[in-house]
């Protein structure tokens, strides 16, 4: 009996880290969401400074500065800010702002709210791109182009227009 518990409870500590290693985080080219920095370290690639927030259940945003080759993790996700050649996203499931205002986001599938773009990157799941726009003050709508997950930001919510691959909404 001990050891089948024993076995149950190491396996119930491996599926988290397992689910934490294959947690997915955005990628902004030049923008850095400032501040929030708890840590900070020399990282060879991208790559590797994106794992390493994947793997700290602490982390929920990074920015990797190239030429520096620094990494930094973030404990809070702040309104993004251009920044020459950093990057930086966020953790899938976290966003900036995430919650405050008690302002939602309407989700419409098959439609694009065209124009009025001020923004634009790639994501890994239309979730982080709707919790983008949900803490970032300009941010009126959005849409997910689910082909080539892009996200755009959008500071005014024009008129929905069909399109197939996309998901839009605005802030209520």
């Amino acid at each position: 009996m001990l050891a089948v518990l024993a076995i149950v409870a190491a396996a119930s500590l491996t599926v988290p880290a397992a689910a934490r290693e294959q947690q997915e985080l955005s990628e902004e080219y030049g923008y850095d969401h400032a501040g929030g920095d708890y840590d900070s370290f020399e990282a060879p690639s991208l790559g590797a400074c994106k794992a390493a927030c994947r793997k700290d259940p602490r982390c929920q945003a990074y920015t990797y500065l190239g030429r520096k080759r620094q990494c930094y993790l973030k404990d809070q996700v702040n309104p993004a800010r251009r920044s020459g050649n950093a990057v930086t996203g966020i953790k899938d499931g976290y966003g900036e702002g995430s919650g405050r205002g008690g302002r939602s986001l309407t989700e419409e599938w098959g439609y694009d709210r065209r124009g009025n773009d001020y923004r634009s990157f790639g994501v890994p799941s239309m979730g982080v791109c709707k919790r983008a726009c949900a803490g970032d003050r300009r941010c009126q709508a959005y849409t997910f182009l689910t082909r080539s997950t892009t996200c755009y930001l959008k500071d005014r919510a024009g008129h929905p227009e069909r399109q197939n691959g996309a998901v839009t909404g605005y802030k209520q």
